[in-house]
């Protein structure tokens, strides 16, 4: 990840995950096609221009889905973003690089005098971030636009779209209409293990908790999903936003890393695998032959620090398991074992296999049964990209944000969740210490260690997913932060570290007097 101007809880240069994602677009009700009423409940009256973009939401449908873009003007310039809308939810945000829109006055055949009567053609274009473009025209009234979605590589689809009131559009706004921004409340006890408080409970300040919640619903940070604080082991604070809630499972990407950590390190508590000096072809002695010059230096600690040297040469969707260990053994390292960091993918999947050889089961079945268990994580997903039986351990796994909070309080607090040691206290502190630099941060085993303001009292431990899917460990603080968001597209996956930052560093009241220092 690399640096942007937002980098917020990163406190430092980072490696910038860059993911594509496809957008699909779902069916909306025709009853949301139709021009967004006055107060008095009369249609609107037809706007010009620019004026036209600018009131409402534009909503598209296809056979397959719905798209739709809102439209800012500062000045003379056009601006604004497009969301991805499924099952009442905003997935994902693309900005608006630029929309222009052009005039044109009517031409006439020879003999033609009816054109004096005919209104100018006006053509919008909306160029995307992501490389897309829309171009469309723009009718009478000002209420729809007929074109077509142009995807690259020679790849278009028609898209008409109407001009609609946003909070007719479910999962558009962060928050339905009428509901409060903000009101400090105990989160539900929904008996999943969690202990809850309210704000002013745990000596958390409100206005602060209020401000931090307001601007994330104001879009401050990007598209956010959810944002959830646990402070002294009690849960405090739980939005949700744009459609989502408590009970949606969410693709939490390469924090599925740091889960992976935690496998490794019950692997070896449990006697099943060595540690992390292990060579990894002495867990599979059939590919030694095989393995190109350099891999007999690789252990699992370098799979941990991601500095195996492993590259993917292959096009395409890599394999699981064996296959993909013999594949990525087939060359020889890009470099020495150990001598590098290098951000991979890879390195994370092979853990997968060499799971799986070292306790006999798959990683999933593991996890459930050792991590899950324990934790009280009954509602959970692995499923895709799964290939004979291996999940991704790079990705893929989808959790509940109160779930992930747990793998955060779990790290906060040495590896017991409810007075039971899950995982071994001295794997918590191996695995989130700085084991080598990765660009300006320090990288544990698929832990980060964020770099921190000079005024922090300590490094943050953090698990990462593009998108703004985010565990944040304070332990000095006693404090875990959880994000969800579908920030993929629009270079703002650290936007909210800033508003952390920003309203959580005061000192605040600790409870039982004294003063202590959040973020």
């Amino acid at each position: 990840m690399s640096t942007n101007r937002s980098r917020a809880l990163r406190w430092g240069r980072s490696r910038r995950i860059v993911a594509a994602i496809v957008l699909a677009l779902s069916l909306l009700p025709t009853a949301l096609l139709a021009a967004p009423p006055t107060a008095a409940g009369e249609p609107q009256p037809a706007p010009r221009g620019e004026a036209a973009l600018t009131r409402g939401a534009w909503v598209g449908r296809t056979a397959a889905g719905s798209t739709a873009f809102r439209l800012v003007l500062d000045g003379a310039q056009l601006s604004g973003h497009s969301y991805l809308l499924r099952d009442g939810k905003a997935i994902s945000e693309v900005p608006v690089a630029e929309a222009t829109l052009e005039t044109a006055e009517p031409t006439a055949a020879a003999g033609d005098a009816a054109v004096v009567d005919r209104e100018p053609a006006r053509e919008l274009e909306i160029r995307l971030a992501n490389g897309w473009t829309y171009r469309g025209r723009l009718d009478v009234d000002g209420t729809r636009l007929d074109g077509d979605l142009d995807l690259g590589g020679g790849r278009r689809q028609a898209l008409a779209l109407d001009r609609v009131a946003p909070e007719s559009v479910p999962g558009l706004l962060a928050r339905a209409p009428g509901e409060p921004a903000w009101a400090d409340h105990r989160p539900a006890q929904t008996g999943d293990g969690w202990a809850t408080a309210s704000v002013a409970e745990t000596g958390l300040d409100p206005a602060q908790i209020a401000a931090l919640v307001g601007e994330v619903a104001a879009g401050d940070a990007g598209l956010i999903h959810s944002l959830l604080l646990v402070h002294g082991g009690r849960l405090a604070v739980e939005e949700y936003f744009h459609g989502f809630g408590r009970d949606d499972l969410h693709a939490i990407h390469s924090c599925t890393k740091s889960v992976a950590s935690l496998l490794v390190g019950l692997a070896i508590e449990r006697g099943e695998l060595a540690g992390v000096d292990t060579p990894v072809l002495g867990l599979f002695p059939e590919l030694a032959e095989a393995a190109a010059p350099g891999w007999d230096a690789l252990q699992v600690r370098h799979l941990l620090t991601m500095t195996s040297g492993t590259e993917w040469r292959r096009r395409g969707p890599p394999p699981a398991g064996p296959a993909l260990l013999r594949a990525a053994l087939a060359h020889p390292p890009a470099a020495p074992p150990g001598d590098r960091w290098h951000y991979s993918d890879l390195d994370a999947d092979l853990l997968a296999v060499v799971l799986q050889r070292a306790t006999g089961v798959q990683a999933d079945a593991y996890a459930a049964r050792y991590l899950f268990a324990p934790l009280a994580i009954s509602g959970w997903d692995w499923e895709a990209g799964k290939i004979d039986g291996f999940p991704r351990l790079y990705g893929n796994l989808r959790l509940r944000p109160r779930d992930m909070a747990k793998l955060g309080q779990l790290v906060l607090g040495g590896g017991v969740w409810k007075g039971r040691q899950v995982v071994p206290a001295a794997w918590i502190h191996e695995s989130t210490r700085q084991q080598v630099e990765a660009d300006g941060a320090g990288y544990g085993y698929l832990w980060w260690r964020e770099p921190v303001p000079p005024a922090f009292p300590s490094e943050v431990i953090s698990a990462r997913g593009v998108g703004s899917q985010l565990v944040y460990v304070a332990p000095e603080l006693d404090l875990v932060a959880v994000v969800t968001g579908g920030n993929q597209l629009n270079d703002r996956m650290f936007d909210i570290g800033r508003l952390l930052v920003q309203h959580l560093a005061p000192p605040v009241p600790a409870v039982g007097g004294g003063a202590s220092a959040l973020f």
